[in-house]
């Protein structure tokens, strides 16, 4: 009972030429087939600096933007394994498609991709990019950050600006493709193939690629973000007809999903505790450049995009001159002249993963001064656990999961900038039971506990319709026999 790819016809929007639309609604769940049409129209792909997703806004990236199904497709060199039980339990490959960059704010899929790995090979596969100058033909860029983990980034031929030209391009961008990716995972021995989405953008790639499972692991609401690619919501149900198990990052997402899908399961944030718990430390050392800040620290770490209330960390630096505010973290879909600035207002930029519990040492309030807008309506901010994991006092605007899990340990502020100047207030001189308590939460929502589940789930949804070898050595793909 190995599935094939759905074949269904996918033809171009009219409206935009960004992404393949089905003729017929996809029909196909855990418990039934994809409609099926003997044709198709002709691949078409073009390639854009048109921003991919609110994550990766202001990294020059390449979009796919019109991808169909030939008629007569190629054949596939992937041969789909039966799966087996190993010393992981069942064994299979994940191909995880991602709008983030590996080497992006290291965040939810980083997080379970590496755990991921312990048990299964992982190939995380990014946005196109565009090929570096003097280059002209397509080609993956690939890395091996750890073990059993491949990170592939698309390398595409660029547009010149001439229409003539770029419809070339496009072409030739869209016949290397898919054979790239297919090479790149027969070189690399994955064979029984599970997808995992985080953007319903990448579906596509499901038509060309056999698999035995798919999931969708939704992080954030991603058609809500600044410039979502046109489309989105149509890809998204698509992808929902489609999957076998969805999991979500939290409470709100979870209630915008369940409705839509059998097999839907709550993932909310985790945290690497022993990690950020480095802030507790007395070894830790405070880097210098916030070290050089006057206190009290009010400091933010993460991403800078239209998801923060710039207006209300305007307000309340100048409410109160004497603090400061520490902004750590990439700016993202915004023009930097839109950001607030005063003489207590530093922006310190990206820090690596790795040094965060520095930073937060160095920090005498840890902030989340997030907008109440469609952007923030189902977010679960993964920072939350973090900052409660070094034992630093939160203090958040009123975001609908932080207030739903967290309102006992969080300062919560409603009401603009009066009202987050007095939990800051408050939050400066925290009661030692209410950090604790927040430690003691975040001990009990680790990565390493979500994968385990994850991982189950996701193997007894499998089991539930594949045929299941019980012999590790006969099947193992690493075997010389196997691969043949």
């Amino acid at each position: 009972s190995l599935r094939s790819p759905p074949s269904h016809p996918l033809t171009l929007s009219p409206s935009h030429p960004l992404t393949p639309s089905p003729t017929h609604p996809l029909t196909h769940s855990p418990s039934h087939t994809p409609t099926h049409s003997p044709t198709h129209p002709p691949t078409v792909l073009r390639i854009s600096s048109h921003v991919y997703s609110g994550k990766i806004s202001g990294i020059h990236c390449l979009t796919l933007l019109r991808l169909t199904v030939r008629s007569r497709r190629p054949p596939v060199s992937i041969a789909v394994r039966p799966l087996w039980f190993g010393e992981h339990g069942l064994q299979f490959d994940i191909v995880c498609h991602c709008h983030l960059r590996w080497d992006f704010v290291w965040q939810r899929p980083q997080q379970l991709m590496t755990r991921m790995a312990r048990c299964h090979r992982v190939f995380f596969l990014e946005d196109a990019a565009p090929l570096p100058e003097g280059e002209d033909t397509p080609r993956l860029a690939i890395s091996h950050p750890q073990d059993r983990l491949v990170v592939v980034r698309p390398l595409l031929r660029r547009h010149t600006g001439d229409a003539e030209h770029d419809a070339e391009v496009d072409r030739e961008n869209a016949k290397a493709f898919v054979p790239m990716v297919r090479a790149a995972l027969e070189a690399h021995h994955f064979h029984t193939i599970v997808h995992w989405f985080y953007t319903p953008m990448a579906y596509w790639l499901a038509n060309e690629i056999p698999y035995i499972g798919i999931v969708y692991d939704c992080m954030d609401e991603l058609a809500l973000f600044k410039n979502p690619p046109p489309g989105i919501v149509e890809r998204e149900q698509e992808l929902l007809d489609c999957a076998n198990v969805v999991f979500t990052g939290g409470r709100s997402l979870y209630l915008g999903k369940v409705e839509r899908h059998a097999n839907v399961h709550m993932f909310a944030s985790g945290v690497e505790v022993d990690h950020f718990g480095e802030a507790c430390l007395p070894e830790t050392l405070v880097p210098d450049d916030i070290a050089s800040i006057n206190r009290p620290r009010f400091t933010y770490t993460g991403v800078i995009d239209e998801r923060l209330d710039l207006e209300l960390i305007g307000a309340v630096a100048r409410e109160r001159p004497d603090w400061s505010f520490v902004m750590i973290g990439p700016v993202v879909k915004i023009e930097e002249s839109a950001l607030p600035h005063a003489p207590n207002i530093h922006y310190l930029g990206q820090k690596p993963y790795a040094k965060l519990p520095q930073y937060l040492k160095g920090s005498d309030v840890a902030i989340m001064p997030f907008a109440l807008n469609d952007a923030t309506r189902f977010i679960s901010p993964t920072k939350t656990l973090e900052y409660m994991a070094a034992r630093r006092p939160v203090v958040s605007t009123p975001i609908a999961d932080v207030v739903a899990y967290y309102n006992r340990i969080v300062w919560v502020a409603s009401g603009g900038a009066s009202a987050f100047v007095s939990a800051c207030e408050a939050a400066l001189h925290p009661d030692a039971a209410r950090l604790d308590e927040g430690v003691a939460v975040a001990r009990g929502q680790t990565w390493d506990s979500i994968v385990d589940r994850m991982n189950a789930l996701l193997e007894e949804t499998l089991s539930q319709q594949c045929v299941i070898r019980d012999s590790v050595s006969e099947h193992d793909p690493n075997t010389k026999e196997w691969r043949e």
